[in-house]
């Protein structure tokens, strides 16, 4: 594998895990 895809691989799955705990931060803050 390329370590260029590896590093987009890695900042992919890093931005779904940032949005998703963005959003049970808000969530949270709502309640």
């Amino acid at each position: 594998m390329m370590r260029r895809e590896l590093a987009q691989m890695v900042v992919e799955r890093g931005a779904i895990v940032y949005v998703r705990e963005s959003t049970m931060m808000q969530a949270q803050v709502n309640l």
